[in-house]
């Protein structure tokens, strides 16, 4: 019905089969392009989907509805949480959101009855509670571009056919599906993480977070281990502020003043925790609540390395570590005279290590051996990365062979036997997936930055 999608957009449902069953496409699509172009984003619907070990998870899990980008990029699993079911059963659902986020394979959505057939929230009947208008900055509402500037540079705000973009202001007061809809219709993490980052920030009051109000807070909760290891080693303006937004509600909100800055963006920037308990004394009414906030926080913060959602039976004594390196990363601006100091160098480094961990993960199982040999060889420097399934094509566009990966602007290639020779013919310098991996790594990386020097001699001359 297309209820909580953004305004102007028309979302289409129709019947499809995904590997011979029986599924959807969900369609959403607009006019409203930046340069006038119409968008379309697509996604592939399936139900009852399996998810676990064999897929990279650690906690097994069955997902009701399982979305994926038909355009690539990481599949939804929806979760529909009936109160009477899950109350029981908190600290397994905890363990699973976070399994699947820990994996850096799936995002998750928890949706509960209310969410779905429910109207959507409105000005004159809001959310309640509402633990994204608690112990915020005046700032935020009154100048919120302040904070939008900060964690979204225009780069990220204008791709060519960018759909309507939904506001912190905005994404404050909406519901989880309002929250979903909208990020099916915008699939980006770069933007959605600024989004979050940006919430943190807002919600962060002078306290330092050696103050023992803050201390107290993450003993209780068993987070001293994950706040040490957020911290890391250098020096920073950390901050943070303890949320109460409901009985059985609380919130832990950490941010790295330096790590905000425009000029890093790094996506470390903040910690937050979100843990729900169940208390007796507390109505119905109450309960279903506060788990059903713990839920919209979950969805939404689910986009920073370091979040954790926690209730009794799964704090932060039984969750693993933040997702390290993190795998997405927002354009940074450049300041000064241009020269990395050793906080953005380490940026960089991490940057770069997390750019290889997520093209061994997409990888074809054959390639990875030799993907992992390069990351060993390569990663340290500046040269460039790989490209996979790469399509050697003909003078009039047509396809000639497929290297498993290349290097297009140096013309070298790994392939499979049966592909050599077009690359060959066509001046390319090429190796075979069946070679020994750490052989082709070193000949691979010696050639890259020989060929790479060549070229920037060639530019300079």
């Amino acid at each position: 019905e297309g209820k909580g999608a953004p305004p102007g957009m028309n979302v289409i449902l129709r019947d499809d089969y995904i590997k011979g069953n029986k599924g959807y496409l969900l369609t959403f699509s607009s006019d409203q392009g930046l340069n006038g172009s119409p968008i379309v984003v697509s996604w592939k619907v399936e139900q009852q989907v399996p998810i676990g070990e064999a897929e990279g998870v650690r906690a097994f899990s069955r997902a009701d509805f399982l979305l994926t980008p038909t355009a690539g990029g990481k599949p939804i699993a929806i979760y529909t949480d009936g109160w009477e079911f899950h109350r029981g059963r908190l600290a397994t659902d905890a363990e699973q959101r976070m399994a699947l986020q820990r994996s850096g394979r799936y995002l998750f959505w928890a949706l509960s009855w209310d969410d779905v057939v429910e109207a959507t929230p409105t000005a004159q009947n809001p959310l309640k509670p509402n633990g994204l208008a608690m112990g915020v900055v005046p700032t935020f509402a009154s100048k919120p571009e302040s904070f939008s500037e900060r964690w979204w540079p225009q780069s990220l705000l204008d791709p060519p056919h960018r759909p309507p973009l939904l506001m912190p202001r905005e994404a404050q007061l909406a519901s989880s599906f309002q929250l979903l809809m909208a990020y099916l219709a915008n699939p980006s993490e770069a933007l959605w993480q600024g989004m979050a980052q940006q919430f943190c920030l807002a919600q962060a009051s002078p306290l330092a977070i050696d103050s023992p109000e803050l201390i107290a807070a993450s003993a209780t909760l068993h987070l001293a281990s994950h706040v040490q290891e957020w911290i890391s080693s250098e020096p920073s303006r950390r901050i943070g502020q303890h949320l109460t937004p409901a009985p059985g509600l609380q919130i832990l909100n950490l941010v790295d003043l330096d790590r905000h800055a425009p000029e890093r963006r790094h996506p470390a920037a903040s910690f937050r925790t979100i843990h729900f308990q169940s208390d007796p004394s507390l109505t119905e009414p109450q309960l279903q609540a506060a788990w059903r906030e713990w839920l919209r926080q979950g969805n939404l913060f689910q986009f920073l390395p370091h979040l954790l959602l926690s209730t009794p039976g799964w704090s932060g004594a039984q969750e693993p570590s933040a997702i390290d390196p993190p795998q997405v990363w927002i354009p940074r601006e450049s300041v000064g005279d241009g020269a990395p100091d050793v906080a953005d160098q380490a940026d960089l480094a991490a940057e770069r290590q997390g750019a290889w961990a997520e093209l061994i993960r997409l990888a074809p199982q054959p390639a990875k051996p030799l993907l992992e040999a390069l990351a060993t060889a390569l990663q340290a420097s500046d040269h460039p990365m790989p490209e996979p399934g790469f399509e050697l094509e003909g003078s009039r566009g047509e396809v000639l062979a497929m290297a498993e990966l290349a290097w297009p602007d140096q013309q070298l290639a790994v392939v499979d036997p049966a592909d050599a020779g077009a690359f060959a013919a066509a001046g390319w310098q090429c190796w075979s997936l069946e070679d020994p991996p750490a052989a082709t790594a070193t000949a691979t990386a010696t050639a890259t930055a020989t060929a790479t020097a060549i070229r920037q001699a060639l530019a300079s001359s």
